[in-house]
């Protein structure tokens, strides 16, 4: 039974370690940490996608975006790891980065082909016309009367 406690009292103590981390000297703000991730993210997909697009320009993913903000990897590390430490503002900023990927990436998705279904019912409303249904129902409701 001892052993038990002491060992709960170790979970408890190490529990209640504060290990978040400490504001970096060189903060970047939640826009920039936006565009930081959105670049990883793009160049990312570039590489996985057609890395010889990376390699013919000469472009190295860390040294892109370290020279683009001016930034280091130590500074982008503690800049990580403190917005990481606040999952509420760190989910919003993902969140932004996946927004802006999908915006950007809107105009290059092929339409979603139209089922047979809504074809019948665009050609049926064009025989009909825009109210025709609504005079159907009209004169019906007349005729009921």
């Amino acid at each position: 039974m001892r052993k038990a406690a002491l060992i709960l009292l170790a979970f408890l103590v190490l529990a209640c370690n504060d290990d978040t981390p400490q504001k970096p000297e060189k903060l970047l703000t939640e826009d920039e940490m936006v565009d930081v991730l959105y670049d990883i993210t793009i160049l990312q997909s570039v590489k996985s996608f057609n890395p010889k697009v990376l390699r013919e320009n000469k472009i190295d993913l860390p040294d892109y975006v370290y020279n683009k903000y001016n930034i280091d990897s130590t500074v982008f590390a503690q800049n990580h790891a403190y917005y990481a430490a606040q999952l509420d503002v760190y989910e919003q900023i993902h969140n932004r980065v996946t927004d802006r990927v999908k915006k950007e990436k809107e105009p290059f998705d092929p339409e979603q082909p139209k089922t047979e279904k809504d074809s019948l019912k665009e050609d049926k409303k064009k025989m009909l016309g825009k109210n025709a249904l609504k005079k159907l129902n009209d004169r019906k409701e007349n005729k009921d009367k």
